[in-house]
């Protein structure tokens, strides 16, 4: 939600000549969307690796099991 936000603020604020606000918001979106996806895919990949860590030392239990 905030690099949506973000995004929607620099769109406003530096409109493209061309296409706008709704263009800038868009590139702007484009922009946080390449850096951001692969960072969530490393946390995500991170957090089952340590959380499957904890669970097989018996650090925490493991709902389900």
């Amino acid at each position: 939600m905030t690099y949506f936000v973000t995004s929607v603020q620099l769109g406003v604020a530096f409109p493209d000549p061309a296409t706008g606000a709704g263009g800038s918001i868009a590139k702007f979106m484009g922009i946080f969307c390449l850096t951001q996806i692969p960072i969530a895919i490393a946390e995500g990949l991170l957090t089952v690796m340590i959380y499957d860590q904890l669970t097989k030392r018996r650090l925490i239990a493991a709902e389900g099991h």
